[in-house]
């Protein structure tokens, strides 16, 4: 009889828990997250045997709910970088970039906006831009550039990019006697030339 008792028992406690999880809701889930549903289908709209996800807020899908965090904004979706000179809204046909921090913009287009003309050896792959008794020299991919024959060390040297020789517009506006202001709320650049530039 104790015998009986105690192998009835232990049938109890070895099937008690499976028949507790099939009653059970959500129930064991499988490595992907999802189960099976067998039994209060209905309750959750589902069809006995349909694979199924349940929500953090209590709900029933059929997809996988999404873990992954709202990334935020890359570059390249923010609003693009602009350069005022004197309060006048400069346009080049390459846009400006931001590389390590600095912003680079078109050789030709930053020097003749503040009033310099331009010379480029190819052979060289050097850049000479004079105004106003200051000649300035920059190597393309060099970050020892010089002003009136002075080395003057820069972070980012000048680059080709989309076939537009881009140089480092704070360097350049400073030396050619400009103030650079760069507004990073706004990704504005503002120089100011106290030499007076033809529009």
């Amino acid at each position: 009889m104790r015998k009986g008792l105690l192998f009835i028992f232990t049938i109890v406690l070895v099937f008690l828990p499976f028949s507790i999880n099939a009653d059970a809701h959500p129930g064991k889930t499988d490595a992907d997250g999802g189960h099976t549903c067998h039994t209060n289908c209905a309750k959750w709209g589902l069809k006995d045997g349909q694979y199924h996800y349940h929500n953090a807020d209590g709900s029933v899908s059929l997809t996988k709910p999404s873990t992954s965090k709202p990334t935020a904004p890359s570059a390249t979706n923010r609003n693009p970088l602009v350069v005022y000179i004197n309060g006048t809204k400069q346009s080049y046909d390459q846009p400006p970039v931001l590389e390590d921090g600095r912003t680079l913009v078109p050789l030709r287009g930053i020097f003749e906006s503040l009033g310099a003309t331009v010379q480029w050896d190819q052979q060289k792959q050097l850049v000479t831009a004079n105004r106003s008794g200051t000649k300035v020299q920059l190597e393309i991919g060099s970050k020892t550039p010089t002003v009136n024959g002075k080395v003057v060390p820069i972070d980012v040297p000048a680059k080709v990019k989309n076939g537009r020789t881009l140089v480092p517009l704070r360097f350049v506006g400073e030396a050619l006697g400009a103030t650079v202001n760069y507004d990073a709320a706004n990704r504005t650049i503002k120089i100011t030339s106290s030499v007076n530039i033809a529009p």
